[in-house]
């Protein structure tokens, strides 16, 4: 569960920071769970597994934080 959702958070485009303040865990925890990810999805770098998460239609598991580098974003675009 935890893998997906840190998955669903790098698709997003989350930082392993961002990734640490939104689910509390420590920053070994997320590294941790994104190597467990690109084993299983057989992936070898962040952006094929953004690539596989798109084409997965991966969403977070928790709403987004305001604030966040990526809300941040998608705010800048629809502006």
């Amino acid at each position: 569960a935890r893998e997906s959702e840190v998955l669903s958070l790098i698709t997003q485009g989350y930082s392993n920071n961002d990734i640490v303040d939104t689910t509390m865990l420590s920053i070994n925890s997320i590294k941790s769970y994104i190597r467990s990810c690109y084993r299983k999805i057989d992936v070898d770098s962040r952006s094929r597994a953004v690539l596989w998460g798109v084409a997965h239609g991966l969403r977070a598991d928790r709403v987004r934080v305001a604030g966040s580098p990526a809300q941040d974003e998608a705010a800048e675009r629809s502006a």
